[in-house]
C-alpha cells in the first residue's frame, strides 16, 4: 500500500500544528519515519486559535507563518504527525501510459527503419528549402539596397555630398 503512494503529493500536519506539502519519497515502518521532497510550509494556518489544549511541554501553540522555501527533503518522525493527506495519486510512468494495449493484433510499436528514413530525407529537403528561401530574401534586400544608393546618387551630386 505505501510503495503505491510513492510519489504521490501529500499534506501533512505536525504535532504543533505546521501544515507541509510535498511530494512522498519513502515511508520506513521500522524507523516510523516519512520522507518528502520539495516540501514547502504552510504555517499554523489559523490551527493553533483553534489548539485549546498546551502542548506536551506545557506552552500554549504558536502561530508559524507560511514559508516561501521549497525545501528539498525533509523526514518526519511518524509519532509527531498528527494528520496525513493524499492529495493526487502518483503519476503513472511515461513509458507505461504510452504503450499500446496488450493486442495480438499489434506487431510492433516501433516505426519502421524505411519510415524514419523518409522522415529523415523530408526534414532535411525542409531544411534545404528554407535555406534557399532566406538565401533569396537577403539577395532581394541587397538589390534593393543598391537601387536605393543609386538613386540618392544624383541627389547626393546636386546637393554637394561626397559620393566616394
Amino acid at each position: 500500500m505505501s510503495a503505491a503512494l510513492l510519489g504521490s503529493r501529500i499534506s501533512l500536519v505536525s504535532k504543533k500544528n505546521i501544515r507541509y506539502e510535498g511530494i512522498l519519497y519513502s515511508i520506513n515502518e521500522s524507523d516510523a519515519t516519512v520522507a518528502l521532497q520539495n516540501v514547502r510550509s504552510f504555517g499554523t494556518e489559523g490551527r493553533e486559535k483553534t489548539e485549546q489544549q498546551p502542548s506536551a511541554d506545557g506552552a500554549a501553540a504558536a502561530f508559524v507563518p507560511p514559508s516561501d522555501a521549497v525545501h528539498p527533503y525533509l523526514l518526519f518522525r511518524g509519532c509527531d504527525i498528527k494528520d496525513l493527506h493524499v492529495h493526487e495519486e502518483a503519476k503513472t510512468n511515461d513509458q507505461e501510459a504510452n504503450k499500446p494495449p496488450e493486442d495480438p493484433a499489434i506487431l510492433s510499436a516501433e516505426v519502421p527503419e524505411e519510415v524514419r528514413r523518409q522522415q529523415a530525407a523530408e526534414q532535411e529537403a525542409r531544411k534545404r528549402k528554407e535555406q534557399r528561401q532566406q538565401q533569396q530574401q537577403r539577395l532581394a534586400v541587397m538589390a534593393c539596397q543598391q537601387r536605393q544608393q543609386h538613386q540618392l546618387l544624383p541627389i547626393r551630386i546636386l546637393l554637394g555630398c561626397d559620393v566616394s
